[in-house]
């Protein structure tokens, strides 16, 4: 016997679902029809977006004030060729074909790293990890090897002599 009830949820849910995709896709129309007649932009790879957006902390939709934050796990590439930016019901334009990218209104703060952390050859932790060093382990790696940069060779390598105690003494245990 077929539960119609059931029918009749499953008949609704599919209704439902395709009213909200009609709406997203009368919502691009819209969107793309508001945006402008100008010449059209090649469109750029996701790469090439965000790369533009790497410094973006906040964006202004194309079109609209509507500030908003770059989620790229929620970023497309839609069928009209503009990448967007589905953000719950709404879809935010932040590149598209006839108007370019959407204005940065501000950055994300510069990270200012002391020079004795410098990188630039590879992460300390990046070694460590590789090497499956301790916590004792890494503290003491990392301390011998920025002593020279910090200006305070003597007493950082004192405090790594007593790191040292330290760890052989719990390690005893």
């Amino acid at each position: 016997m077929i539960d119609i009830s059931k029918e009749i949820q499953a008949q609704e849910l599919i209704n439902k679902t395709a009213k909200e995709i009609a709406n997203k896709l009368k919502q691009m129309t819209y969107l793309d029809e508001q945006i402008g007649n100008s010449e059209q932009l090649q469109t750029p790879t996701l790469e090439q977006v965000k790369e533009y957006f790497k410094n973006a902390k906040e964006v202004r939709e194309i079109g609209y004030d509507k500030i908003f934050f770059i989620n790229w796990e929620n970023v497309y590439l839609s069928e009209y060729d503009n990448w967007c930016l589905e953000d719950g019901e709404t879809i935010r334009y932040i590149w598209n074909k006839k108007k370019g990218y959407a204005e940065i209104t501000s950055y994300k703060e510069e990270i200012k790293i002391p020079k004795h952390y410098d990188n630039s050859k590879g992460s300390i932790y990046k070694f460590c990890e590789n090497q499956n060093l301790n916590s004792y382990e890494f503290d003491i790696i990392k301390r011998v090897v920025r002593c020279r940069k910090k200006g305070n060779f003597k007493e950082d390598l004192e405090k790594t002599k007593v790191l040292i105690d330290l760890y052989l003494s719990e390690y005893d245990n």
